[in-house]
């Protein structure tokens, strides 16, 4: 079976991030039929291909219909989604690593306390640094993440 361990979840959710299916792009068409391939390579729709389907709409696009059934259960399951995305604009300087996520990873620092306490931290040790050898600040966005008046350890 594909799809049970760690790294194959891992590999596969990579594979799909790669896709720029951005709503109403050849990105998005281009992973509906990339899903497709995906579970038509599967024992149970190699055996069942009339339950699987790419449907065509007016605009260019498909949406994808998939039924699984087991004689022994009564009840049935339906999964509904969508695999489109918004646009990538508001990844600024990352936008050419936003569907590429072990690039994009790569890029930042992870770990628990970073964007508290502890990340602030580094900035103001540096600044402090800065200050120490009297070069004092140039703007107000440095005072306010650092500032040593006499008597006053609060931000401005």
């Amino acid at each position: 079976m594909k799809w049970q361990t760690e790294s194959e979840l891992r590999e596969l959710l990579t594979a799909l991030m790669q896709y720029e299916s951005i709503s109403g792009t050849t990105g998005e068409v281009a992973l509906a039929e990339y899903l497709y391939y995906l579970l038509r390579g599967g024992p149970y729709f190699e055996q069942n291909p009339h339950h699987l389907a790419l449907h065509p709409m007016k605009d260019g696009r498909y949406y994808l219909t998939a039924l699984v059934k087991r004689s022994t259960l009564r009840r049935t399951v339906l999964l509904l989604s969508h695999f489109d995305v918004v646009d990538t604009e508001d990844y600024g300087e990352f936008q050419n690593m936003a569907c590429k996520p072990e690039e994009l990873m790569a890029s930042f620092f992870f770990k628990k306390g970073a964007s508290s306490k502890e990340g602030k931290r580094g900035p103001c040790f540096r600044r402090l640094a800065v200050w120490k050898r009297g070069h004092g600040y140039e703007s107000r966005s440095h005072r306010a993440a650092f500032y040593a008046g006499k008597g006053d350890d609060r931000n401005i």
